[in-house]
């Protein structure tokens, strides 16, 4: 049974880890795999930033460009406009 009560695709879970005969599924197999393993690993490629970590729980108030944390209150004011 899957959860999140949904499915993607009518493919049986593991049919994709059998050796692929077509060289471009393959390929895209192995791409899509490599991507999905990343996410896995909170890695996430935005805006300009390539597989970037998140950390582990993901930290939501950092700016992972820099890899410096956001203050809560500078975070309600760029989101709210609140300033007080």
């Amino acid at each position: 049974m899957l959860s999140g009560g949904f499915r993607t695709t009518e493919l049986v879970r593991g049919a994709w880890s059998c050796e692929l005969s077509d060289p471009g599924v393959s390929r895209w197999a192995e791409r899509l795999k490599r991507r999905a393993d990343e996410l896995l690993e909170n890695r996430l490629s935005f805006f300009h930033l390539e597989k970037v970590y998140l950390g582990d729980p993901v930290d939501w108030n950092r700016d992972h460009e820099s890899g410096s944390p956001l203050p809560v209150d500078s975070l309600q004011r760029s989101t709210t406009g609140i300033t007080a």
